[in-house]
This record gives structure tokens, C-alpha cells and sequence, in this order.
């Protein structure tokens, strides 16, 4: 219903007051230059769930939860420049569209639209991606100490990857346990997994373990797998699609499931892939997060 059909309604009594204020909010958001159904859709899935349009959520409970109407305004921002506005209640696109654009009130777009929003490769891109990335070699490093409990069964589903363009780097980190001896067993048979260990085997903590895997390592990237973590089989021939359909890839992340004792918790958790500078370890690296 559009809103000289709600101001016809509401003039002959045939919608309350309050039903009125509503659906009238409704569409003025639904028609705000700002509002982007579709990325709205996009960020939140849980709306299409609800059975809610989009405008109808940003209305009810969107604005209240923070949530961004588009990524040309950031509802949280607006709110924080104007306290008038969040005294008032009322929800920003609303306050914009009534009284902020003649007020000459400032907008602020979301940086959420470089996050979230989706780019379809085009064919160009699709062509240099695949020649540049059709087959490259995968340098895991794997930083190890005290984890004899869980090491073989990590090394174990890296073994069994589907994408097979790959090298294991293990850097033990001083383990005082059978950690070693396991990882042994591996490179004894498994060509493609290498052990490395500080001098004297000393335990020198996670970065320098990291930097010493990164001087071993010779892929053409490098990702991270905790010595207690289970890659699915197919973990990365799924992150080799993705950088084989984009030519300029920046990350690349996922959600993982961390398993606890008798319960299951979602949890986000970036492991790094990184394209190395094979020149000089101490300049900036190029990260692509799996």
C-alpha cells in the first residue's frame, strides 16, 4: 500500500492510528534512496527468515539493533551526531526523510559495504585469475608444542585434502611430550611434510615459531592451521576456487566450529593465508585470511 492509498484509508477510519504511523514509516524507509532491500536481504539473513520485508524489519526492530538500512548510511553514526534524533526515538531513515535533509544534516555511509557487499567476477576476470592461480603450491604451517593429544589427527586431514598442490611445514616450538615423535612418523612418510625445530629446541613462543615457518616455507601462499584444528577434505580446493575466479583476491575467511566438552560453540576464527614476499621477510606481507 502506498502512501496516498494509506492517507485514504486513515481519512475514512479504515486503519487505527497507530497501524497508520507504522505502515507509513514502512514506506517511506522502503523508498529512501538509502534503503537497499536486496543488501539488506544480503547482510541479514535472519530477515528473509522472519517472513518480515525488509523495510517492515528496519522499521520494527532494524534501526534499534544497529543494523544498517544500506551501505550508503550508517544508522550508528547517525544516531551518535545526532543525540536529538535518539531522544526522539525515532528511527534515522524516518527522521532523515521528514526533517534531516532539510536541516542539511550529514549522512554516513557504512564501512560494512566493503565487508559484505557482493562483486561478481566477470569473465575477464575469471580468465586472469585461472592463469595466474590455476594450480598454486600451498605452504601450511602448522606451529606445534605439547600437542601430542591432538597433532595426528590434524596432520591427519591435511593428508587427506582433495586439493593436493601443498607442503606441510611443522615448527615445534620446544614440546616437552611425544609431539615430535609423532610428527616424525609423518615425515618419514610423507615427502610433503617437513619438521622444524629453534635451536636446541627451545621454546621461543608463537611469533618467532611463525617467522621461522615463514623462512622455511616456499609457496606461493601460506596458510595457518592450529596443531589442534580438523580441516574439512575439502578446506582448501574450496579457497583455491575462490582465488581462481578473482585476480586482485585481499581474504578469503570462513566460520569454524569449536568443539568443547559435550557441546558444540560457533565461534569466528581467522586462519591467515599470506602471500609471501620471497625477497625480504622483513616487509609487509600481503594476508589473505581462510
Amino acid at each position: 500500500m502506498n502512501l496516498k492509498l494509506l492517507k485514504v484509508a486513515r481519512f475514512f477510519h479504515l486503519i487505527k492510528k497507530e497501524k497508520y504511523k507504522e505502515k507509513r514509516q514502512i514506506e517511506i524507509v522502503r523508498h529512501s534512496p538509502f534503503f537497499d532491500e536486496q543488501w539488506y536481504l544480503e547482510q541479514y539473513p535472519d530477515v528473509r527468515a522472519s517472513g518480515m520485508t525488509a523495510a517492515e524489519h528496519y522499521v520494527k526492530f532494524g534501526w534499534k539493533e544497529g543494523r544498517n538500512p544500506g551501505f550508503n548510511f550508517d544508522t550508528n553514526d547517525y544516531l551518535r551526531e545526532y543525540p536529538d534524533v535518539k531522544k526522539s526515538n525515532m528511527n534515522p531513515i524516518y527522521h532523515y526523510a521528514l526533517f534531516g535533509k532539510n536541516e542539511n544534516r550529514k549522512t554516513f555511509a557504512t564501512q560494512s559495504d566493503v565487508k559484505f557487499k557482493t562483486i561478481k567476477p566477470n569473465l575477464l576476470d575469471k580468465i586472469i585469475s585461472y592463469k595466474k592461480n590455476k594450480n598454486p603450491l600451498i605452504s601450511i604451517i602448522v606451529a606445534s608444542y605439547n600437542y601430542q593429544n591432538y597433532i595426528r589427527e590434524t596432520l591427519d586431514s591435511l593428508v587427506n585434502q582433495t586439493y593436493k598442490n601443498f607442503e606441510v611445514i611443522v615448527v615445534d616450538d620446544g614440546s616437552k611430550d611425544n609431539s615430535v615423535k609423532i610428527i616424525k612418523e609423518y615425515t618419514k612418510k610423507y615427502p610433503f611434510i617437513h619438521l622444524y625445530q629453534h635451536p636446541n629446541n627451545k621454546n621461543k613462543g608463537l611469533p618467532e615459531t611463525i617467522k621461522l615457518g615463514l623462512s622455511k616455507s616456499s609457496g606461493d601462499y601460506i596458510a595457518f592451521c592450529e596443531s589442534d584444528d580438523l580441516w574439512n577434505e575439502k578446506y582448501l580446493s574450496e579457497k583455491i576456487k575462490i582465488i581462481n575466479l578473482y585476480p586482485f583476491v585481499s581474504i578469503v575467511t570462513n566460520d569454524c566450529e569449536c568443539i568443547g566438552d559435550d557441546i558444540i560453540l560457533k565461534n569466528r576464527k581467522e586462519n591467515t593465508i599470506v602471500l609471501r614476499n620471497k625477497n625480504a621477510f622483513d616487509k609487509p606481507l600481503k594476508q589473505f585470511s581462510f
